[in-house]
């Protein structure tokens, strides 16, 4: 039997019909938003969202995931592993173990999904219906993936000067 803990880190019910399943509705592939207590009783959680590639975490990452898990009770990080479909981008330095290792060892995050495409990313948003899906402010008035579910969505101001290409910048220098 597996156990509680296992399926929660899971991320979502598999649908195989496990006996402690703590997703609501049982048994259904892709349910969240509902967990149960240790004595069984429902508890309902405002399940947050945030995507991106989190390559050399740095301050702005922390602040941002701070940030959005005192406006959600459940933080999911869908974490991009790399496609070379966005070709301004450069790939990532760090592999996708490393920053997903990085990830679950912040404290405010509760679980990381992995994703390859844009397209990826929009079947797990569908399948997963945050209760608020976090996005940085430039992608205020923009298309975005997933736009079209209509799922609440809250923008996050830059903190401070923190990048990753300006981390890469101040390693050069050295």
């Amino acid at each position: 039997m597996l156990s509680k803990e296992f399926l929660l880190n899971q991320g979502e019910c598999c649908g195989n019909g496990c006996f402690m399943c703590p997703y609501e509705p049982k048994h259904t592939k892709g349910s969240m938003s509902v967990f149960y207590d240790r004595l069984g009783s429902k508890t309902e959680v405002k399940v947050g969202i945030v995507t991106g590639v989190f390559d050399l975490i740095h301050p702005g990452h922390f602040k941002l995931l701070e940030w959005c898990r005192g406006n959600s009770e459940f933080l999911i990080v869908m974490l991009q592993k790399y496609t070379d479909e966005r070709p301004n981008k450069r790939a990532p330095i760090q592999t996708w173990e490393e920053r997903q290792l990085q990830l679950l060892g912040i404290r405010w995050v509760d679980q990381v999904i992995p994703y390859h495409t844009e397209r990826d990313l929009s079947h797990l948003l569908s399948n997963h219906t945050p209760h608020i899906r976090f996005l940085g402010s430039d992608y205020r008035n923009t298309p975005h993936t997933g736009i079209e579910l209509n799922q609440p969505v809250q923008y996050c101001e830059r903190f401070g000067d923190h990048s990753t290409t300006n981390l890469i910048k101040r390693i050069k220098e050295i």
